[in-house]
């Protein structure tokens, strides 16, 4: 398994914002989603519209 990796990441829409760290094996970009995996598994997909930042910490 990949070893996870630290990401900070700020989100924002009319209805809510969030920021926090998360942590993801691997972070793909496709047809303007960004979609976060812990191994074989996604546990989060944001449409690349809401992100505000996302930086990648370790």
């Amino acid at each position: 398994m990949d070893p996870e990796q630290t990401y900070r990441i700020h989100i924002h829409s009319d209805e809510f914002q969030f920021e926090s760290e998360i942590h993801a094996t691997r972070v793909d970009r496709e047809d303007g989603w960004t979609v976060f995996w812990r191994g074989n598994d996604v546990f989060l997909r944001i449409r690349d519209e809401h992100i505000v930042s996302l930086e990648h910490l370790v």
